[in-house]
């Protein structure tokens, strides 16, 4: 078992690094540790009935009691692996910690920090409720016109690539969350194919 987390020191959403922890004092009353307690219990559940295809779970997502709480997020040490895999190989980070996965690479320009992209787009909730579907979306990289996640996750791609974004609710809408849409302190997967890239011009 391993823990991560991040402390809210006030950072932009790039300069949040995940760290391993070595000890966690949950400071709770007895009947938030219960509910705690059957969320790890369902999330056991839902590990051993669906394998290395079950990935995560967010806390505040099953129980709305925790909405303002710090973020509790159980992920799956085996997701990925072995033959269950989702194709494209291994999930990696990127700025401010949000993951991503390479289903097909691409062969055109890459997306850099300054670029404007158009990107088509599938956004799910974490628990698999589509929110928006084949969205062709035009903007930069730097004009934070869209969501931190999302930017940060079309860094690095290839025209003609598509990629699988997680982004985390402090580099998506947080606590907000979008009235009717996306409840509060959502996860986010965007299934993103970059159609186009430009780069901006110095002066």
């Amino acid at each position: 078992m391993k823990i991560h987390g991040y402390a809210d020191d006030g950072l932009e959403d790039e300069d949040v690094v995940l760290a391993e922890l070595a000890e966690v004092t949950l400071v709770a009353t007895p009947d938030e540790l219960r509910r705690i307690a059957r969320f790890l219990e369902e999330c056991a559940t839902g590990m051993e009935a669906r394998g290395k295809s079950w990935e995560h779970e967010h806390l505040s997502d099953k129980d709305r009691n925790f909405a303002g709480a710090p973020h509790l997020v159980v992920f799956n040490p085996e997701y990925g692996q072995g033959t269950a895999s989702p194709p494209g190989g291994s999930i990696k980070h990127g700025r401010g910690g949000v993951q991503y996965q390479d289903i097909d690479i691409g062969v055109g320009k890459i997306a850099g920090r300054d670029s404007t992209v158009e990107v088509l787009y599938t956004l799910s909730l974490n628990r698999g409720d589509v929110v928006q579907r084949d969205m062709k979306y035009s903007f930069s990289l730097t004009a934070r016109n869209v969501i931190a996640g999302l930017a940060y996750g079309v860094e690095g791609m290839r025209v003609g690539g598509r990629r699988r974004i997680r982004v985390a609710p402090h580099l998506a809408y947080g606590d907000a969350g979008v009235p009717d849409q996306i409840p509060p302190n959502a996860v986010l997967i965007f299934e993103v194919a970059l159609l186009s890239v430009s780069d901006q011009q110095r002066r």
